[in-house]
């Protein structure tokens, strides 16, 4: 478990691994592997959504003052993978404006930072509404009144509707927006 800790949270580099441990790369990276699924299977059980008294609970002052009904913030977030083998598949992770393939994650966090909501993994192709459409789980755990933030290139608002949930975008995140000093201040609270 050391191995894989120290992979994830230093991200030591498989030879460094075989190095320190004094094994071969194969094994650090079977260990590695077989440690992963195991914390997975084992922290899915574990449910990240917190209730809105929660959430506002521990709602940052200056968010609170601004932003009070926020119930999450979203984004997806992309990540490089590895070649894949089939040709259909690696059309579908090699995204027009990527050099390289890659998958797509959609994160949800509270305002005080705690990450609430990760999806399973997307081809890189997918838009960010197709992702978000794809998430019913997390669109059913919204509450009628809930505000949910995200940048202006997240065009979900019709999806939020649904569920009485609205989507806001904050300042700054709009094109050619300028900034008012009390948002630029909030920015890097």
């Amino acid at each position: 478990m050391l191995l894989t800790l120290m992979r994830l949270k230093l991200g030591l580099e498989l030879r460094d691994l075989t190095f320190r441990f004094g094994i071969s790369p194969a094994t650090v990276s079977h260990v590695f592997r077989t440690w992963v699924k195991f914390l997975a299977k084992q922290l899915s059980v574990i449910d990240r959504w917190l209730s809105r008294s929660a959430i506002e609970g521990a709602m940052p002052a200056g968010f609170r003052e601004l932003y009070p009904s926020t119930r999450i913030i979203i984004d997806v977030t992309k990540l490089k993978i590895q070649k894949l083998l089939s040709l259909t598949l690696q059309v579908t992770t090699y995204p027009c404006y990527k050099s390289s393939n890659t998958a797509k994650f959609l994160i949800a966090i509270v305002p005080n930072g705690m990450i609430t909501y990760v999806s399973k993994g997307y081809p890189g192709c997918i838009s960010d509404y197709q992702i978000m459409a794809l998430c019913k789980d997390l669109v059913e755990k919204l509450d009628s009144g809930d505000m949910v933030m995200a940048d202006c290139g997240f065009k979900v608002k019709e999806i939020l509707h649904l569920v009485g949930t609205q989507l806001n975008v904050p300042p700054g995140t709009k094109k050619d927006a300028q900034m008012s000093w009390q948002s630029h201040r909030f920015a890097f609270m």
